[in-house]
């Protein structure tokens, strides 16, 4: 029966747009419902859980969190608020106890985006509107403005940011993400996705990727003007013409990067001007029409429609100090995933990727087992080390050697 949740509970973190009941939400809950069962079900039958220190901050942050949503009650943002430290908590706790369980993760990954790459494709295919009602959109975008599909995503952005977290889900166990990262380029054709692939060009293990990003990125600058004057070009290609142009001010007065760059600007400065007090969950609007000249002079803000699209500075603006502590646990732990995984967790929480996000919720997991594993068998890790020329850490469905998890076959 623990097991079977745990399958369970792995499967619908990949895909958590997916409506089984319309919440009214773009995250669905269906993460946080069988990561709590799961983890009763693990507490039962082992008579207990020992959660790490990080762990034990994480439920700690929850717990103050809650206490912000009761100073705000009955206002259903509160309780949205709230709920998404609380998903958080309980997925990074289930995540973990899964990586003890489920054997074969990074198969299972492999299979969820294939799955959103053959559903985006028969979007364009077949259909647009093909999955409207299985996702919680009422139309399907794709065309307008040289939008990419949403396969089971709400938008072509989250397509793109969820296809990026499945592939670091991958690279833990060494795997290429080649499919992947071709999808967030042709199919969701998403700007902030593309951008959030850079990284990848620094990385040792994808030069073949690095060099066929560097020429996508070279001939998109080429033929953008080209594009454009033909049929208005898509995200990519008018922001690519703007780069290439060094309009910077037209660059920075386009609606969605006014919305992403305003949003990071002023909940994140937050924290430091107003003294690290937090904010809570309500007072987000408010707080921007009693800062518009700070707003408008740093980011050409033309409007705003009352949403922070920030992951790291919702956490800022919404507890204020104790967030910036939350937020150093969180990188401390992607950290042992290694640079190229904290460089791209940290650009998808700079952007529009909330703390509700299972699968980056899964990875934080990934990189608290990471260190848990090493410190914890350090010796025989030195004793392997002599006998093999690889690092072999005996562990049930998993291995760490030279930092990279590895699953048993």
């Amino acid at each position: 029966m623990v097991k079977t949740w745990a399958y369970i509970f792995v499967v619908s973190c990949l895909f958590p747009y997916v409506e089984i009941y319309n919440f009214g939400t773009d995250l669905q809950p269906t993460a946080l419902v069988s990561g709590f069962i799961f983890v009763v079900l693990t507490y039962l039958s082992r008579g207990g859980l020992a959660l790490s220190k990080v762990e034990q901050l994480f439920v700690l942050v929850t717990f103050f969190t809650f206490i912000l949503m009761l100073l705000e009650l009955p206002d259903p943002l509160a309780i949205r608020g709230f709920v998404t430290y609380l998903s958080f908590t309980v997925v990074v706790i289930a995540s973990k106890l899964s990586l003890d369980c489920v054997a074969n993760i990074s198969k299972i990954a492999f299979a969820s985006s294939a799955i959103y790459i053959i559903c985006g494709i028969l979007q364009i295919v077949v259909d647009p509107n093909l999955f409207v009602g299985i996702v919680p959109i009422e139309r399907s975008a794709y065309g307008l403005g040289g939008r990419g599909v949403e396969s089971l995503t709400p938008e072509p952005t989250f397509l793109a940011f969820h296809l990026i977290l499945l592939s670091l889900v991958r690279y833990q166990y060494g795997r290429r993400t080649y499919l992947e990262m071709i999808a967030v380029v042709s199919l969701s054709r998403s700007a902030s996705g593309a951008a959030t692939l850079m990284p990848l060009l620094f990385s040792a293990r994808h030069r073949r990727v690095a060099l066929a990003l560097s020429a996508l990125i070279a001939v998109g600058l080429l033929a953008s003007a080209l594009t454009l004057a033909i049929q208005g070009g898509g995200r990519v290609e008018r922001i690519a013409a703007l780069v290439a142009n060094s309009d910077m001010e037209s660059l920075l007065k386009d609606q969605s990067i006014n919305d992403r760059l305003g949003s990071l600007v002023l909940s994140a400065t937050s924290v430091f001007f107003d003294a690290g007090v937090p904010h809570g969950f309500v007072s987000w609007r408010n707080y921007v029409e009693h800062n518009d000249w700070y707003y408008s002079t740093f980011t050409y803000i033309s409007g705003f429609h009352g949403r922070i699209h920030s992951g790291i500075g919702a956490v800022l603006f919404e507890c204020g100090a104790v967030g910036l502590v939350f937020l150093l646990a969180i990188f401390a732990q992607v950290r042992q995933l290694g640079f190229i995984t904290l460089s791209v967790v940290f650009l998808l929480l700079l952007q529009s990727t909330p703390l509700a996000q299972p699968v980056f919720a899964f990875i934080v997991a990934m990189g608290i087992f990471a260190k848990e594993h090493r410190s914890s068998v350090a010796l025989s890790s030195a004793a392997a080390k002599a006998l093999s020329s690889r690092q072999r850490i005996s562990r049930p469905g998993h291995q760490v050697r030279d930092g990279i998890l590895h699953e048993r076959l």
